[in-house]
């Protein structure tokens, strides 16, 4: 009785831990390669600068995706120098295949040349969006 329990708390330590590291890295935006666009220089947040545009990279059945469009509108209300569009993954796959886009949301941040220089998947906030953009997060509405 009592191996089970022990093999049970284990199993509830090791999920909780799986899903705080996993939770960790939603919206986390990455610097990327500039030689290769589909892929990440490392595995740590990006400092990116000249950020002008995103392309958000979702489905119709993405459950996160109208979170990341809010705070995208959130911003580019408050910046003007920034805008952004949106693709369905499931009609333009030249561009997913490009990207390695694995999973939406995905969002690209592109330089004014139009080249992708960050990107982000999974559920982001309007503050995780102000840092990748550059502009203070303390102007966003709470």
């Amino acid at each position: 009785m009592i191996a089970r329990l022990v093999i049970v708390a284990a199993i509830v330590a090791v999920a909780v831990v799986a899903g705080r590291w996993w939770q960790s890295r939603q919206g986390r935006v990455r610097a990327v390669d500039p030689t290769r666009s589909d892929r990440t220089t490392d595995d740590e947040p990006a400092v990116v600068s000249g950020v002008v545009s995103a392309t958000l990279v979702s489905t119709p059945t993405c459950r996160t995706c109208p979170q990341v469009r809010r705070a995208l509108d959130e911003v580019a209300a408050r910046a003007d120098d920034f805008s952004w569009d949106e693709v369905d993954a499931t009609t333009d796959l030249d561009m997913v295949r490009l990207h390695d886009v694995r999973r939406a949301p995905t969002v690209l941040f592109r330089d004014a040349r139009g080249d992708v220089i960050a990107r982000a998947a999974g559920a982001m906030g309007a503050h995780q969006v102000a840092e990748a953009v550059g502009i203070d997060a303390t102007v966003l509405a709470a």
